[in-house]
């Protein structure tokens, strides 16, 4: 049986991503492991610390149970607030995905998309994510 008690999701200040580092980066490891070396934990770090893209932390009774890559881009009719990585607990149910909606509006997005395996996109799907598409990669180097 799955919890229904909503966790707490918060973003993390980009001057404050190096002293979380340590707490969040196994989760970032984890959820970049299967990305076929498109990413490294440093080029992720980097982009947090510089603000490029955000952390969003996902707490249960103050402890940090999962993380979140988010990188904000706007396309057309839409500001997209896209998962980069996505590691731990952070959408376990639908009330921790309600928050977290709540967040990313908060920053003006209305949409949330995000790439991601077929066991991944399951598991997204259960807060009602829709499949889009397939990504496929032909790399040229």
């Amino acid at each position: 049986m799955r919890s229904t008690t909503p966790l707490k999701v918060s973003f993390v200040d980009p001057l404050d991503v190096p002293h979380m580092w340590r707490r969040v980066k196994a989760y970032i490891d984890a959820s970049i492991e299967k990305a076929l070396g498109d990413l490294t934990t440093e080029e992720i770090k980097a982009k947090l610390i510089s603000g490029e893209w955000r952390l969003v932390l996902s707490c249960d009774d103050e402890a940090i149970v999962g993380a979140l890559v988010i990188c904000f881009y706007t396309r057309i009719n839409d500001l997209v607030a896209f998962v980069v990585a996505l590691g731990g607990r952070a959408m376990i149910n639908e009330p921790s995905f309600e928050n977290l909606q709540a967040l990313l509006k908060s920053e003006g997005a209305t949409c949330i998309e995000a790439q991601a395996q077929d066991a991944a996109v399951r598991l997204y799907q259960r807060v009602g994510f829709e499949k889009k598409s397939v990504n496929i990669k032909f790399d040229l180097r």
